[in-house]
């Protein structure tokens, strides 16, 4: 396995220092499982949970292998109404993204791994024929977090509230 690596050094420019990764060959073992669960609550509401965990360790070093993701879980509720042929299909949501605290990461990255998070978003749709309209609200109560995967953690937040309207015409 081909994978990026911190070297614990820093590369100083005139925009300040910044951590140095170089690509390294490994013999690897990971192991993972993803869980998916939907169902129907009732005929107007839907749940849907989601895990996914990925265990990644190197064996030449003896070690936890760089940059794997953490235990993430997803759970969604949503509403919708049964729509017939006069009728336009609506629907409202609610997610929540839950993010745990990468414990199994090696010891010679640049900055401990961040603290775990929980996320939540809204959407809301309707559609009616070819034409279909998406509004929805990512990190809902502009919570401050950073990403254990984004190399950008080492500076600053993930971004924070995101606020979209989406249109979809089929033509």
């Amino acid at each position: 396995m081909i994978y990026l690596r911190p070297t614990g050094d820093y590369d100083l420019t005139i925009r300040g220092a910044f951590p140095v990764f170089y690509y390294q060959q490994t013999n690897a073992l990971l192991t993972g499982v993803d869980l998916d669960l939907s169902f129907a609550v009732t005929s107007w509401l839907d749940y849907q949970g989601q895990a996914a965990l990925l265990w990644a360790d190197d064996l030449q070093h003896a070690s936890p292998l760089f940059g794997m993701p953490p235990l993430q879980f997803r759970h969604s509720l949503l509403l919708h109404n049964q729509p017939n042929e006069t009728q336009a299909s609506l629907s409202a949501g609610i997610q929540i993204r839950q993010v745990l605290r990468q414990d199994h990461s090696p010891v010679d990255d640049f900055a401990p791994p961040p603290a775990g998070y929980a996320i939540v978003g809204l959407t809301a749709e309707w559609s009616r024929g070819k034409t279909r309209i998406t509004a929805g609200v990512d990190n809902l109560l502009n919570r401050p977090y950073r990403e254990y995967l984004d190399r950008l953690r080492y500076f600053a937040d993930a971004p924070g509230r995101n606020i979209y309207l989406k249109t979809f015409v089929h033509f």
